[in-house]
């Protein structure tokens, strides 16, 4: 069973329920945008270190990502938050719901840059900051470190940075904000065992591709489950497995909804155990129905199992039911 996350070269919401719905809406926009220089540094490093990239899917576009650890897993995943955490990217995680943000900085000024005469320096920062110069002038002096930036993913502190130092003559540095620690690297990962060769696939027309170049066709252990062959059909071909889900998902529904009207019709000439038996039924297909569709859409477990225990309430799961009917499309 693959470990499925995804990534965000961009700021995203303090509030973790908000994280999902934006990443949603991150990748609708990205389209088939080229990926941001931050996700693309993040696949080249990981692929550095994973040459037998060990994931079954994964697709950078824009400022959003996705990747599906299929095996590997446990030496992977240290690896890829460690590196999100120094390029600023935020990493979430469909399986737990946990969100994994990168550490925050602040531009600290700490006076001109060497070989650049302290009036000088003033006046250029007066210019790029529309102060007066005798503020920056007091501001450079007498070996002060003054906060000008804070609360910044790093790439855009380094971007202060360059800017004090280019435009303004003036030297800066960076500091880690409390909280955001950035933990120690993870040991190298293991030697990739042998695998064999299979027919490559062509590449992705859009975005950047983290399709493995080999595929193993060792037997998984018993305790895994096989994927669906429609699904397995859709990855091979290039499409995204998760459209099988939704179809799936919506082919449940109007079984659910036929069912449903052929039971209001004769729920009522039944007697005895048949009413809530046909009843139940409904019910069931209709969960079912509705955990399909969510998990297609990239809903994570928590969300899924609260969409199938809404079913059970009346007017409610016809809402859900709408709902995601409507995130599939």
């Amino acid at each position: 069973m693959s470990y499925q996350i995804q990534l965000a070269s961009v700021a995203t919401p303090e509030a973790d329920l908000d994280v999902f719905p934006f990443m949603n809406k991150l990748r609708q926009e990205s389209g088939g945008q080229p990926p941001s220089a931050l996700l693309k540094r993040f696949h080249d490093a990981l692929v550095a270190l994973f040459p037998d990239t060990p994931w079954s899917e994964g697709h950078f576009a824009g400022d959003a990502g996705r990747l599906s650890v299929t095996y590997r897993r446990d030496e992977v995943m240290p690896h890829v938050l460690h590196l999100a955490g120094q390029l600023g990217l935020t990493v979430v995680d469909n399986q737990s719901g946990e969100v994994h943000r990168p550490a925050l900085y602040q531009v600290v000024l700490e006076g001109p840059a060497p070989g650049v005469e302290l009036g000088e320096a003033a006046r250029r920062l007066a210019a790029l900051m529309r102060k007066p110069i005798t503020e920056m002038l007091a501001l450079l002096s007498g070996g002060r470190r003054t906060i000008v930036k804070k609360g910044v993913l790093r790439a855009q502190a380094q971007h202060y940075v360059d800017a004090l130092k280019e435009r303004a003559g003036c030297h800066a540095t960076l500091n880690l904000e409390s909280g955001r620690e950035i933990g120690q690297a993870p040991p190298p990962p293991s030697p990739p065992q042998a695998r064999p060769p299979v027919a490559k696939r062509a590449p992705a027309a859009a975005g950047l591709s983290l399709e493995p170049a080999e595929a193993t066709t060792a037997m998984p252990p018993l305790s895994r489950r096989e994927p669906e062959p429609e699904m397995v059909a859709a990855r091979d071909s290039g499409a995204d497995p998760g459209l099988y889900i939704l179809a799936d998902g919506l082919r449940l529904t109007i079984y659910a909804s036929v069912l449903y009207v052929a039971a209001s019709y004769f729920i009522r000439g039944l007697a005895g155990w048949p009413a809530p038996v046909l009843a139940i039924s409904v019910t069931a297909l209709a969960m079912a129905a509705v955990y399909r569709l969510a998990k297609g859409a990239g809903s994570n477990i928590v969300m899924r199992i609260l969409a199938v225990a809404f079913m059970i309430i009346p007017l409610a799961n016809i809402l859900v039911l709408l709902l995601m009917i409507r995130r599939a499309k």
